[in-house]
């Protein structure tokens, strides 16, 4: 195998990795967990949580409802925060939409607790402080962050920057040199040497 055709498999592989990092979707067992939770008749859409609809995907969960939710306590992928936050949610008698009706009864009465339905306005619960981070649509549970993909191409460089080096050393062990030697100009042995 050429180096050339190394460096382009090295490439395209640090290329999938970083492609397939950022991939996202909805955690699949939130909507049931939630009619379990609460004893409902139904499962309850993506776009409970998540303002895509029902697609779900990594930094959409900002509906207020799930602006809430993720600020007492829910992590993506684990059901048991999930249950915590909804207990946490029921106990507080947060309101989301600030219709006066707390979310948890909304869900019950099969009602969005995103949208004020009673015609009466509360107060709405301060979830604009909070900086959406993930959602219930990470892939990988481990990072949360969106450089992930980043991260995934510092090996792939360090063995391109190993394979030109190495390149770099077979010519001058053959009497090659670099460019800058075959062109006339100072090499890095001419230079360390004056």
């Amino acid at each position: 195998m050429t180096r050339k055709r190394l460096v382009r498999r090295v490439v395209l592989v640090a290329l999938a990795v970083a492609l397939t990092a950022t991939t996202a979707s909805a955690t699949p067992n939130f909507p049931s967990a939630i009619s379990s939770d609460l004893g409902l008749s139904y499962s309850p859409m993506c776009a409970l949580c998540h303002t895509d609809g029902n697609g779900g995907g990594r930094g959409t969960v900002n509906t207020p409802f799930g602006t809430n939710a993720r600020g007492d306590g829910l992590v993506a992928y684990d059901t048991t925060s999930l249950q915590q936050a909804l207990d946490t949610m029921a106990a507080d008698g947060t309101d989301s939409d600030g219709d006066c009706i707390p979310d948890v009864t909304e869900l019950k009465n099969g009602t969005d607790p995103n949208v004020a339905d009673s015609g009466e306005t509360c107060a709405v619960s301060s979830t604009s402080a909070l900086t959406p981070e993930y959602g219930c649509a990470i892939v990988s549970s481990a990072s949360t962050h969106s450089d992930e993909g980043v991260w995934a191409l510092l090996p792939c460089a360090w063995v391109v920057a190993s394979c030109h080096r190495r390149a770099r050393s077979r010519r001058r062990a053959h009497g090659r040199g670099d460019r800058e030697t075959q062109q006339g100009g100072p090499s890095w042995n001419t230079r360390r040497a004056s």
